[in-house]
């Protein structure tokens, strides 16, 4: 009812609607069918909060039951379940709730029927047709044939059709299906059915070792989440350990025990409580023979080679440990199922050790031999002095295990280092004296427990003042000299070391905001581009991916690209492999074309990247490779980087932090020179018109592809090289 009125009296209101002010009117069938929908339509003004409800005739002024809002023409509303006289009432939203309006209306009983086999096996499926109402929320189930009215077991609503499915309890016995109504569930129809038990048959080989798997063929119901498990012998009907559902198929592979014993093999099918046993039958599982090979000496922090011989369960492993540890006990380790011979990295404390082959699951012990590991030695033989900042070489005598490395350190305290090479860089090594001077020690460090093998005193002395060079182009002195490529490929290193953080930012983020840089602000617009990505799909693997291929820049789509990408934790760092795939990303592309290679780390894939360079500059292409080391800490891995992109064609940039990536990514576009020192080893780089680099006082060469330039650093004096 619509007015800008509201009246305390009811009296007063029943007066306005009895002259027709505000008169509202309804009309509805006169009979319907229980538990059913009908439309009411209501003629006059309209209030939104007004409503329709349906009641017993005996039902007290202002009572209600289910309602509607008269919002609208014509509304929907479900009458009661049950058959007999009702009246429709509109009423007024104010309490006492006044009836605005009333009509009769005959509620007649209505009914439904059933048709289902007479009899299923337990936990299966079943149709069953049905006629009936098919009101909201009317559904069909299945109950103990006792049930009391009202209750419901599985069901399905009667809006999903006929016929619908159901499934048959796990558990036998005489039951009942009825129709219910959706509001009070009321039984509409109701007809029994009794469910009769099964059974199953197992057929497999009944004497077996452990590891690995055992086929099973069977037979048997196939319900819903049905199994077949191995269980020890005698174990309660419940029970249950290694599975595979029989929707499966028959054969079926079950993992075998990991002990030996007498077990079961059985069918299990759901039940009220918990799992029935439908089909069982005896396995006698013995040992396996298992044994390792290997020597039985070894330098302490070494890797050795190892053979063995055992079940090779999925996750079994064969570790090293100190003598007469805890059977469950490991330590370094290699999985049996990467295959045999292996390989195994040794402890760093020589002593008394054993070899140990372990189950993947109850940690048995079921191979063990003896080994010692011998104590390492090395040498050094370094200079006594650098001065600070200057590069200086360490040959060095040692085991070279995995992560061995040659560090500059506080004097007495091998720990703290402050600059290092692996000996994996070769012999000798090159670091970076520290920036400050003093009295330090050079170390030989082990890679696991950084146990110093060798040392020897360090001086640290002032250094010379630099000079500094600038590459200056003779047509334009001061505007940077931007190369024009046919094509810009860039090479995104997303492995997991790029998750570690750099200035409260992880460097994925930081490397991502400069190629948003890259693709939004420096590439022209006519620019053919390309993007490919490794590390970031799947963890410990040497994934590479060509995420957008050669094509005009599309700068959104770019950007959407490179947004997308997320660093993968544990991902290795495949540099070969990606450089490898160039001369297929570039195919088609006319002119020189520009590889930027931008990576936090080392290659970790066992490629070379210097043969991928040389492969890919003699496959015809007129490429440069650029290589933008970021957050790099080891002098002699900048120098390898160096000199992979010397053999590219192009040059090393350093970046330790945000800005200097982006510097880096700038220069990387532009027309880049290397400084050769006197014993041909690139010293530093840098683009033309662009920073100056700082030197040491000395001859040098400035090259710029085919072109070489001399220059002579003066010590604190500023060099220019004019082309």
């Amino acid at each position: 009812m619509t007015t800008s009125l509201r009246f305390a009296s009811g009296i007063a209101l029943l007066l306005l609607v009895s002259s027709g002010l505000f008169a509202q009117t309804l009309s509805a069938p006169a009979t319907a069918q229980a538990g059913s929908s009908i439309n009411i339509n209501i003629q006059g003004s309209f209030d939104s909060r007004d409503f329709i409800t349906i009641v017993a005739p005996d039902k007290p002024e202002g009572g209600y039951d289910h309602y509607v809002y008269a919002r609208s023409a014509s509304v929907e509303i479900r009458v009661p379940e049950t058959a007999g006289s009702y009246q429709i009432r509109l009423l007024d939203d104010a309490a006492p709730y006044p009836t605005l309006h009333q009509l009769e209306l005959t509620i007649e009983a209505t009914s439904a029927s059933l048709q289902a086999p007479d009899s299923v096996t337990i936990g299966s499926a079943f149709k069953v047709q049905w006629q009936g109402p098919d009101n909201h929320q009317d559904f069909i189930t299945i109950v103990p044939g006792d049930a009391a009215e009202r209750q419901y077991g599985a069901y399905k609503y009667t809006r999903n059709g006929s016929p619908l499915e159901l499934r048959a309890p796990a558990e036998p016995g005489d039951y009942a299906i009825r129709y219910l109504t959706g509001v009070n569930y009321f039984t509409l129809a109701s007809i029994p059915i009794k469910v009769v038990d099964t059974s199953a048959t197992l057929d497999f080989q009944p004497s077996v070792s452990i590891g690995g798997d055992i086929s099973v063929s069977w037979t048997g119901p196939d319900n819903q989440q049905d199994f077949i498990t191995i269980v020890p012998a005698g174990s309660e009907q419940n029970a249950y350990n290694n599975y595979t559902y029989t929707r499966h198929g028959s054969p079926l592979n079950i993992k075998l025990p990991e002990s030996p014993g007498e077990y079961e093999v059985r069918y299990l099918t759901s039940a009220k409580q918990g799992y029935r046993v439908l089909g069982s039958a005896p396995l006698q599982v013995g040992d396996s023979s298992v044994n390792i090979q290997a020597p039985e000496e070894a330098v302490a922090g070494s890797r050795i080679g190892l053979e063995w011989q055992g079940p090779d369960n999925q996750l079994d492993f064969i570790t090293v440990v100190p003598a007469g540890s805890e059977d469950s006990h490991y330590a370094n380790y290699v999985y049996t199922h990467n295959g045999s011979p292996g390989e195994l990295l040794m402890p760093e404390q020589p002593g008394e050790y054993e070899l140990k082959y372990l189950t993947a699951q109850e940690r048995r012990v079921l191979a063990r031999v003896p080994i010692t590991l011998l104590p390492p030695s090395a040498a050094l033989t370094a200079p006594n002095s650098a001065e600070a900042g200057q590069p200086f070489g360490v040959s060095w005598e040692g085991p070279n295990n995995p992560s061995d490395y040659i560090a500059v350190t506080d004097a007495g305290s091998p720990a703290d280092y402050h600059a290092y090479s692996y000996t994996r860089r070769g012999n000798p090594v090159s670091i970076r004296a520290p920036y400050e001077t003093g009295d330090y020690e050079l170390h030989y460090l082990t890679g696991q427990d950084d146990i110093s093998l060798a040392s020897l005193p360090f001086t640290v002395t002032p250094s010379s003042v630099p000079g500094t060079l600038r590459v200056m182009s003779a047509s334009d002195s001061t505007e940077t000299q931007i190369n024009t490529f046919g094509a810009v490929e860039l090479i995104l290193d997303a492995s997991g070391s790029m998750l570690q953080q750099l200035d409260g930012q992880r460097r994925i983020a930081i490397a991502k905001q400069t190629l948003l840089q890259l693709v939004n602000n420096l590439l022209p617009d006519n620019s053919q581009y390309a993007l490919r990505v490794f590390g970031h799909r799947q963890p410990d693997a040497c994934d590479t991916e060509l995420l957008q291929p050669m094509g005009p820049l599309n700068r959104s789509a770019a950007s959407a690209v490179i947004n997308s990408i997320e660093a993968k934790n544990l991902a290795r760092t495949p540099i070969a492999d990606s450089l490898a795939q160039v001369a297929n990303d570039l195919a088609g592309v006319e002119g020189e074309a520009l590889v930027i290679l931008v990576t936090d780390g080392e290659e970790t894939c066992e490629g070379n990247p210097a043969e991928a360079l040389e492969a890919l500059r003699a496959s015809g292409f007129d490429v440069r490779v650029n290589i933008i080391g970021f957050a790099i800490d080891e002098y002699a891995l900048k120098q390898e980087f160096t000199r992979w992109a010397e053999i590219g064609g192009g040059a090393y940039f350093d970046a330790n932090n945000a800005d200097a990536l982006t510097d880096a990514m700038q220069q990387s576009l532009e027309v880049t020179f290397n400084v050769y020192d006197e014993r041909e080893n690139i010293v530093a780089g840098g683009s033309v018109n662009g920073p100056d680099i700082s030197l040491p006082a000395g001859d040098y060469q400035v090259r710029i592809g085919q072109q070489s330039y001399s220059v002579t650093i003066e010590s604190g004096e500023e060099n220019i090289v004019s082309l």
